[in-house]
């Protein structure tokens, strides 16, 4: 099952806002096996809203749209799905009611402008928005799913946590996703690669590698999807197992862990102590240490010496 994410507004393509809409749906399509695969941003206009719609439904099973829902001149975002569907705008009198009662808990009363969200394609059902006055809507069309949410998050975040993602459940049967996490440090990402050729060569066509680089860190993503998370674990193990063996002394991790916490664990290990000096860093690195309970079994302290006197009078640096 696979899915394109469309995130309308002018607002995020002049960088004024930043798109965390689409991180956040992505993260929960994937945990119950849909697969993103692809994200766009559009303009508040008609026709690149008509040509995204079009686009999507000919690659993807399921569209999702955040933006455009809102009761101004540029939230077209339904009046472009009507046209696109052939299907007129009907009044629903339930929404204007929940938008008369989300005014009436701030003293005010809806306007004519507040009352055009009370309209929707006649072929969508409505998913009622308890957080806003923009209810969600859910088309099924020509074998597709279209939904369209508003582009507030926490509007959002509540339509896909409470509606989106157990009706998509309900609806298909989906594949079981799973993802497991190396980490290496200190060996650039090229290297890395170079190293692990013959073991992505011999990698099943159903698993795939991913390198994730940070801050002098590599994630390796193995990740594979199954009928069931038995079935997942089964085709992963053995890969996971390759892998290690392949990476050696430069694994630090297998867990999802931050590299103060492995760090910590083997400081503990070998009954071990750190103490540390900064400069630049001004105190960041005691602050990622002493972030973990339990740091001081093994961390006596900083001394941040951000000047020179502060460095030959502290720490005797000629």
């Amino acid at each position: 099952m696979k899915a394109i994410l469309l995130t309308i507004g002018n607002e995020i393509l002049i960088g004024q806002i930043q798109d965390t809409n689409s991180q956040y749906i992505s993260k929960q399509l994937g945990h119950i096996g849909v697969e993103v695969m692809e994200i766009r941003s559009i303009s508040d206009g008609e026709k690149e809203i008509y040509d995204a719609l079009t686009e999507s439904c000919e690659k993807a099973d399921i569209i999702i749209s955040t933006g455009g829902l809102g009761p101004t001149k540029d939230d077209i975002t339904k009046k472009t799905l009507s046209d696109f569907l052939g299907s007129p705008m009907v009044y629903d009198p339930e929404i204007f009611e929940h938008i008369k009662y989300l005014f009436s808990k701030i003293g005010r009363v809806p306007n004519e402008v507040n009352k055009e969200q009370a309209y929707h394609p006649n072929i969508t059902q409505t998913l009622k928005n308890e957080m806003g006055t923009a209810p969600g809507l859910w088309t099924e069309w020509q074998g597709k799913l279209i939904i369209n949410m508003a582009g507030v998050p926490y509007e959002m975040k509540h339509l896909m946590e409470t509606q989106v993602i157990p009706r998509i459940k309900e609806k298909y049967t989906l594949p079981y996703i799973l993802h497991r996490n190396l980490l290496t440090m200190g060996i650039p990402e090229s290297e890395l690669s170079l190293r692990l050729e013959d073991f992505e060569a011999q990698l099943p066509n159903n698993i795939s590698l991913a390198y994730l680089p940070s801050g002098g860190r590599v994630k390796l993503r193995l990740s594979t999807k199954a009928a069931t998370k038995a079935l997942a674990e089964a085709q992963l193990e053995p890969q996971i197992e390759k892998l290690q063996a392949t990476l050696g002394k430069d694994l630090l991790s297998t867990e999802e862990e931050l590299v103060e916490k492995v760090i910590g664990q083997m400081l503990k290990e070998k009954s071990l102590r750190l103490a540390c000096a900064e400069s630049c860093t001004g105190g960041a690195l005691a602050e990622r240490i002493t972030s973990l309970s339990g740091s001081s079994d093994y961390f006596l302290g900083s001394a941040v010496t951000y000047h020179t006197q502060a460095k030959i009078n502290i720490l005797n640096v000629p």
